[in-house]
């Protein structure tokens, strides 16, 4: 039997997170065709070709049927790493967040001074 996931596209990347599933993809599986079908996107070790810069990870998405094996050719793409905050660097922007918000009322725009006054209080939310 013929390998459904052999496109003839050379090796798969290696792997290093644990794929996620996200939105559900309309139409029936080429392999056992049910109607499951979802896009998946995974952490892969970069192929050498993928120019990046040093803050971005190589993240494959594929299209992928949880009933079998079937998967279909991966795109690979570099995605930023999301940079964590220092806690004083949290403050900072929670601080800038709040004064926003005081002026947005002041002027008011009370829909920007809820959403910064939220952003305020998420940065101050304990990890």
């Amino acid at each position: 039997m013929k390998n459904p996931r052999d496109h003839g596209l050379g090796d798969s990347p290696k792997v290093i997170g644990t794929p996620k599933l996200h939105d559900r993809v309309p139409g029936d599986c080429p392999h056992c065709h049910c109607d499951t079908l979802f896009r998946i996107e995974v952490e892969v070790e970069p192929p050498p070709l993928l120019r990046r810069p040093a803050d971005h990870k190589a993240v494959g998405t594929y299209i992928g049927c949880p009933a079998c094996p079937w998967a279909s050719p991966m795109m690979i793409s570099a995605v930023p790493v999301p940079k964590k905050m220092t806690p004083e660097e949290a403050e900072a922007e929670a601080r800038w967040h709040s004064e926003a918000a005081t002026k947005a009322r002041a002027r008011g725009d009370e829909v920007s001074a809820q959403e910064h006054a939220a952003k305020a209080a998420q940065l101050r939310k304990p990890a």
